[in-house]
């Protein structure tokens, strides 16, 4: 055998309420999600893929059971070598796991692999994210200098600015790779159970402008965004639940984006830029 047996738990489980039970069950959630989330990310590439309304969902639904499986598949591998004894004791669960397998070459090796695995997540964060600012500039609720490309490099650059700026300001912020997780999850949460409800509003609102039936065509509507939307709010109360301090600094930092967004809006109108 290849992979060692799992260890066996030592310490008996805790008994929890039922309330408490529901919590650590929705905060399950939250790395899961983080470890397998960026599916959204690919919706900002729309404007260049060949037939994105054949071949998003596509992508999306491939790569989500790639990366579903894959996460599956390692998790497993984890329990298998280390137990879950183990697992509450470590804090670098894939350098341990090889490190008791291979040794220290084989945990140096994989060291380095996860190091180019957050660069690469970090390049397709970096590409997909100014995009965001990109379209924003062109509906009139950004100023127009965030779509200015750079002719020889094809680089956002004040939108790259903007975007790295702001996750650096963040890092220096948040103290552990816990309050971060937290953080970036909290609002991810928010932003897209909202943005996932949305489609209940704009569906309504095409019917009523007469706007093609399918243009916000999905199966399942409505079960399947709604519970979509069920999952995330569960997922956003138990990170309030767990963490109240840092989830209200988040809740007021979410709040200001609304009267951020109208400000700008309204600068960028009286300057002469086109709104919708």
């Amino acid at each position: 055998m290849f992979i060692a047996p799992g260890h066996p738990v030592e310490a008996p489980l805790p008994q929890l309420s039922t309330g408490q039970a529901i919590q650590a069950f929705a905060l399950c959630f939250s790395p899961i999600f983080f470890s397998c989330g960026g599916y959204q990310m690919v919706i900002n590439f729309g404007s260049d893929i060949a037939n994105p309304k054949r071949n998003m969902p596509r992508s999306i639904l491939l790569g989500g059971i790639i990366s579903f499986t894959l996460y599956l598949l390692v998790n497993i591998s984890y329990v298998q070598v280390m137990g879950f004894e183990g697992l509450k004791h470590t804090t670098s669960l894939a350098v341990d796991m090889v490190h008791g397998l291979l040794g220290d070459a084989g945990a140096k090796f994989v060291a380095v692999v996860l190091f180019l695995a957050v660069l690469a997540y970090v390049n397709s964060s970096i590409m997909a994210n100014p995009r965001v600012f990109y379209a924003m500039a062109e509906d009139g609720v950004m100023p127009p200098i965030f779509k200015r490309v750079n002719n020889k490099t094809q680089v956002q650059e004040w939108a790259l600015v903007l975007y790295v700026g702001t996750i650096l300001l963040t890092l220096f912020m948040l103290s552990s790779v816990q309050k971060i997780l937290a953080f970036v999850m909290f609002f991810d949460s928010i932003s897209l159970s909202l943005a996932v409800a949305a489609v209940f509003i704009l569906r309504r609102r095409a019917k009523r402008e007469g706007e093609p039936a399918d243009i916000y065509k999905m199966k399942w509507y409505p079960f399947m965004p709604l519970f979509y939307v069920i999952v995330y709010v569960a997922v956003n109360v138990s990170i309030m639940w767990e963490d109240p301090g840092n989830a209200l600094v988040g809740f007021i930092l979410f709040l200001l984006g609304w009267p951020l967004y109208h400000i700008v809006r309204r600068s960028v109108r009286n300057a002469g830029g086109a709104t919708k």
